[in-house]
């Protein structure tokens, strides 16, 4: 498993006050790698409360102690990621699944790396590559037609519009692409060494057409584009027009997209009527017909003691 996508995975943030249980470092975060982990922990106690689980946050000391190892520690993302955990306070949803995963609490720590490739040598593993003050450096893959893969350590920045070539959408904390494809008999390209990603935060996607960072458009704006980040949450694209207009309200007809209504809504199969999504504790099939996105257990909402997160994070 790779320990830069870790921390986003298992975020799932609390309403705790955080404990000064280490010193600071001078960029702002816990010095040391223990320290981070311990005031990271914290954040879950009312979760585990909520679930009946035990609070002491010693499951999840022991978790992450053990899988980050001898990852190396960036105490500026460690600070960022804390930072970023309490702004998200303040929502309902803290301890519903894994929503609210903070951006930079994946890059906290990172593999440990004695590779020496430069962006844009061939690479197996993120490891064989070298850092680099520039971004993040990864051993990205490109694919042709056939099947056949290409590997090169790339180097990952973070966009603004009209950079390009773009790699990827970053969209709170998932990122989106990574990875890309050729055609016909020439094989698989080759990785670009430099790439960029687009962060949806900043008001941009990257666009797949023109390979460069787009700027997200509201309402009115233009979309000639599939891309589901094309325009703003609170829109969608009208291929006819090609421009973003306002999602559908409950009640509305959504025969002819079914991915148009508005938040916490969806469109009901039977119907092709918009309908707002389940509470909580409803009967669900899927996801996308509860008001929280998770149907587990066929349930919606939060999964309590089910939750893989709760388990990891505060034990039996």
């Amino acid at each position: 498993m790779n320990i830069r996508h870790t921390f986003a995975v298992a975020v799932v943030v609390t309403g705790a006050v955080v404990a000064c249980t280490s010193g600071t470092g001078s960029t702002g975060g816990p010095s040391d790698s223990s320290g981070f982990i311990t005031q990271f922990c914290d954040l879950f106690t009312p979760c585990c409360q909520k679930a009946g689980k035990p609070t002491d946050g010693a499951t999840c000391r022991a978790f992450y102690t053990a899988f980050t190892g001898a990852s190396q520690y960036d105490a500026q993302k460690g600070g960022d990621c804390l930072a970023e955990v309490r702004a998200q306070q303040s929502s309902p949803t803290y301890c519903e699944g894994l929503n609210g995963a903070s951006p930079s609490c994946k890059k906290v720590f990172k593999e440990a790396s004695t590779g020496s490739a430069l962006p844009g040598a061939d690479c197996t593993k993120d490891s064989d590559c070298a850092s680099s003050l520039e971004g993040e450096v990864n051993c990205a893959s490109s694919y042709g037609s056939g099947g056949a893969e290409s590997k090169a350590c790339q180097v990952e920045i973070e966009g603004k519009e009209g950079d390009m070539p773009c790699v990827g959408t970053r969209s709170g904390s998932t990122t989106i692409g990574g990875s890309s494809f050729g055609s016909g008999d020439a094989g698989p390209p080759r990785p670009p060494a430099k790439g960029y990603v687009c962060d949806v935060a900043k008001g941009v996607y990257c666009d797949s057409k023109t390979t460069a960072c787009a700027k997200v458009s509201d309402v009115g704006g233009a979309c000639e584009t599939s891309n589901s980040y094309a325009c703003v949450k609170t829109a969608i694209c009208d291929f006819a027009t090609k421009k973003c207009i306002d999602r559908l309200a409950v009640g509305a007809d959504c025969s002819k997209n079914s991915g148009a209504c508005a938040d916490k809504s969806s469109c009901d199969s039977t119907t092709k009527k918009c309908v707002a999504g389940l509470a909580d504790g409803a009967a669900c099939t899927s996801g996308s017909q509860c008001e929280s996105d998770r149907c587990v257990n066929s349930k919606c909402g939060d999964t309590g003691s089910d939750d893989l997160s709760v388990q990891l994070l505060c034990g039996k």
